[in-house]
């Protein structure tokens, strides 16, 4: 198991508070990501929030009405870690760069672009 599933797995055994996040404008990728590791999270004992700054794309929408599941927008950056999917930077956050910066949270980025 790689470095970074094995400290996924620990964040969920020590059961701690941990917000998914995708980018603004989420697409079916970013949407169904943070659903997926959301649900692993959880499995493994994890306070688990998921959410996306800003707003969905159409499709994202699209993906989230299909299968039941909402997704906060905006949510409240108040966890011991945040994982971000489908993200190089911060910066692709845009005003959610500062509120992730004023927490003292351990940030994770996930991303399978090259960057």
């Amino acid at each position: 198991m790689s470095d970074i599933a094995q400290h996924i797995v620990k964040l969920g055994r020590e059961k701690k508070r941990v917000l998914v996040l995708g980018h603004p404008h989420a697409d079916p990728d970013a949407v169904s990501s943070v659903i997926a590791l959301g649900e692993i999270l959880e499995s493994q004992g994890a306070k688990v929030k998921t959410g996306i700054p800003k707003n969905l794309s159409k499709l994202g929408k699209n993906v989230l009405e299909k299968i039941g599941i909402e997704i906060t927008i905006n949510p409240p950056v108040d966890a011991d870690s945040i994982i971000i999917l489908d993200t190089s930077s911060l910066e692709q956050l845009k005003e959610y760069e500062e509120k992730i910066k004023s927490v003292n949270s351990e940030v994770i980025f996930i991303d399978h672009h090259h960057s």
